[in-house]
């Protein structure tokens, strides 16, 4: 299966359903150590995407779980379960009343889709519980394994809980885990949402074995965020070095120059791409109406409904200019004017599939968003504010991570 056939089968709300009822039903079986390949995407990985066209999907129960998602070990499926965060709660019952989060295997899946799923209420009043959870394996006389500290990890990085993370990372010696490639990962993500770069490199230095790609990802990833053009190039090469065709990364470091308006720097990592034939993965995103997924690319009119969604954009736009929004342009990988930079963003696929959202979907009811590429800078900061000025939740999944938006914030807390 495709990575983006998985993202659509687990994000749209019937086969999260029939995932997770092959999760509870799951976990009658018996548990077994998370799949260290599950978690090993979800921490800085910044692997190509390849997939196949897929627009809808069979809507019958004996179809809705693809094959891919049908393992009868729940702490293999119940990480891909964060896709399905309105279900998230139900399964969580369904956990404690049968008191299955008692196993550790089971405990550490659970916490581990948590980790991901970056669903904003839930995760406010869930997530800060893991560290809880942890300490009540501990005094249970539970052994942590290697998948339980890349929860704990994973969720003090979100938190921007360092000194919390620093000590759950030095006491794996006391257990004897020896740490993953994933744990250094997630350590390096820790100390780049903080802006501590210098202390990232130096666990990186630390490592007792080679550095894989999430961990050059993670790096690269906080390099863009606190605009260091020299720490990102560094980053890329030795992620190159791994992962050679990998366009996510060479994008990223565009994006890096393109920031700080070196526009040279740009031309040369095109260059670069175009010498290996790397091309950049056209950006898409969908969204579920009444069981139909829709389907939308950037800069594409071919919807059906592209006039209503015309006229919805340029509603957006207007509400949101009077709340101040400017459009921001500095991820625009073309030295081009600055109105037609903003005509680029403005038809950003997610952009399109928001407004067909508002358009289709009640008021009441969440718009769910799956896309295929990390989410630009304007169009986090675009759909922050959308959930404010037309209050609304909006859950958005990208090549990344989930976002929550919620009120004019993000559960991603702008760390994209």
């Amino acid at each position: 299966m495709s990575h983006r056939q998985l993202l659509m089968a687990v994000a749209h709300p019937p086969a999260a359903r029939a995932c997770i009822a092959a999760a509870t039903d799951a976990l009658g079986g018996r548990g077994r150590r998370a799949d260290r390949a599950a978690l090993h995407s979800r921490h800085g990985r910044t692997g190509t995407q390849r997939s196949d066209h897929q627009t809808s999907m069979d809507q019958s129960n004996s179809n809705l779980m693809p094959p891919l998602l049908r393992p009868r070990d729940p702490t293999t499926l119940l990480p891909s379960l964060a896709a399905a965060s309105p279900h998230l709660r139900a399964l969580h019952a369904h956990l404690l009343v049968s008191g299955r989060l008692a196993s550790p295997s089971h405990l550490a899946a659970f916490l581990a889709s948590l980790a991901s799923s970056n669903h904003l209420p839930y995760a406010r009043l869930v997530l800060p519980r893991r560290l809880q959870l942890f300490k009540r394996m501990e005094s249970a006389g539970i052994q942590p394994n290697g998948v339980s500290f890349v929860a704990v990890l994973g969720g003090c990085s979100m938190a921007g809980l360092v000194d919390e993370g620093r000590a759950c990372f030095d006491s794996m010696d006391k257990y004897g885990v020896d740490p993953w490639p994933e744990h250094y990962g997630c350590m390096v993500g820790l100390y780049g949402r903080a802006g501590r770069l210098d202390d990232a490199i130096n666990i990186i230095k630390a490592m007792p074995m080679e550095p894989h790609e999430g961990v050059w990802g993670a790096l690269l990833n906080a390099s863009r965020i606190h605009n260091r053009v020299d720490l990102g190039k560094y980053a890329l090469d030795k992620l190159l070095a791994i992962e050679s065709e990998n366009d996510a990364a060479h994008v990223l470091l565009s994006n890096i120059y393109a920031e700080s308006q070196n526009w040279k720097g740009v031309c040369r990592v095109r260059g670069m791409m175009k010498a290996k034939g790397v091309k950049k993965v056209p950006g898409w995103s969908t969204i579920e109406v009444d069981g139909e997924v829709h389907e939308f690319f950037a800069g594409s009119k071919s919807h059906p409904r592209y006039n209503e969604i015309e006229l919805m954009l340029a509603e957006m736009n207007r509400r949101l200019r009077l709340q101040g929004y400017t459009a921001n342009t500095r991820e625009v990988l073309f030295d081009i004017e600055e109105e037609e930079k903003e005509g680029a963003i403005s038809l950003h696929s997610e952009k399109l599939a928001l407004a067909f959202g508002l358009i289709a979907l009640p008021e009441d009811v969440e718009i769910r968003i799956v896309k295929n590429l990390r989410v630009c800078r304007d169009c986090h900061d675009y759909t922050k504010l959308i959930s404010k000025v037309f209050n609304r939740e909006i859950v958005m999944r990208d090549r990344n991570r989930f976002h929550h938006f919620k009120g004019g914030e993000c559960s991603c807390r702008d760390y994209r």
